[in-house]
């Protein structure tokens, strides 16, 4: 599986934001006859006096261990298979054009999602095809396109039209091609099933009614729900990281427990910190670091490092 956080900062390479995803993208692999065996399961129609029949799953299962490699491997094979067979019709342009795609397959596709950074809008649709020919070869059909700048294609009826989608986790809005950040805090601890349900907490909310029962686990849980896998919010991630080192400072008889209650005075300071991370939401990143505009010359990385202690 790609790096993450590689492809990302790729998706950043580029004028022009490409997206998409593949349906069913573990379900579409058939399993060789002699795998059948390790996917049997019993089934008794909820009555206990029939007899069970056995039965075989024959497709790749999402959840086995081995299910995100072995679909990653045929969609892969797939595209060295077109790229053959494009090779053989000795047309330079479309050869060039699915080199390209291909290495989009190998290198920016995190499991079913890919993503692309293209500066060159004329060829954002040849991607798109070469691309397309590609998932229809494995039989992973893709579910839509999404481009920087464009709306959103077709909403499903009764659904609220939403600019935003989900890059790899992070909240995109495509028609101002721009990242932001959502905070969603709930202090529900580490009970899933709770933290569904609950309702988020809000800023306001905090500022009236501060937590007086925040544990180091509790503010951890909420401190790790901030994902910033490109650093872009990382100043506001680093204090709070701070504040946890502080937790365990002391004597051992003076640390709390994980289920312990935190100090007066760091329950204070983590209610502050609380209230302030919502002000991440204000902010919004272009998802381009390239301008938009072509310019000659190359650009200049620049480089800042501190020695703190801290």
């Amino acid at each position: 599986v790609n790096d993450l956080a590689s492809i990302l900062l790729s998706f950043r390479f580029g004028r022009y934001g490409m997206m998409n995803d593949i349906s069913k993208f573990h379900n579409r692999v058939y399993l060789f006859q002699e795998d059948f065996m390790m996917q049997l399961f019993k089934w008794r129609f909820c009555n206990l006096e029939v007899v069970e029949r056995i039965y075989a799953i024959l497709v790749n299962t999402f959840g086995v261990k081995s299910a995100n490699a072995t679909a990653t491997i045929a969609v892969r094979k797939s595209a060295r298979k077109v790229l053959e067979e494009v090779k053989k019709t000795k047309v330079e342009e479309d050869i060039k054009i699915m080199e390209e795609a291909v290495e989009i397959v190998l290198k920016k596709m995190y499991i079913d999602d890919l993503l692309h950074g293209e500066l060159e809008k004329e060829k954002v649709k040849k991607l798109m095809d070469a691309l397309d020919r590609i998932f229809r070869e494995a039989g992973m059909p893709a579910k839509g396109w999404i481009i920087s700048g464009e709306k959103k294609g077709e909403v499903l009826l009764g659904e609220p039209e939403d600019p935003q989608e989900k890059a790899l986790g992070l909240v995109w809005e495509v028609e101002e091609d721009l990242f932001k950040y959502q905070i969603n805090m709930k202090f529900a601890g580490t009970n899933k099933e709770k933290s569904i349900s609950k309702p988020r907490i809000t800023a306001e909310e905090l500022k009236k009614n501060p937590r007086v029962d925040l544990t180091r686990r509790q503010v951890l849980s909420e401190l790790a729900k901030i994902f910033d896998p490109l650093g872009m919010v990382s100043p506001v991630i680093l204090e709070g990281k701070l504040l946890i080192r502080e937790s365990w400072s002391g004597d051992n008889s003076d640390i709390p427990g994980w289920d312990d209650l935190l100090p007066e005075n760091q329950q204070r300071r983590w209610n502050q910190w609380f209230v302030e991370a919502y002000n991440i939401e204000e902010l919004h990143f272009p998802r381009a670091i390239v301008p938009l505009e072509k310019t000659d010359g190359k650009p200049t990385l620049v480089i800042f490092s501190d020695g703190s202690t801290n």
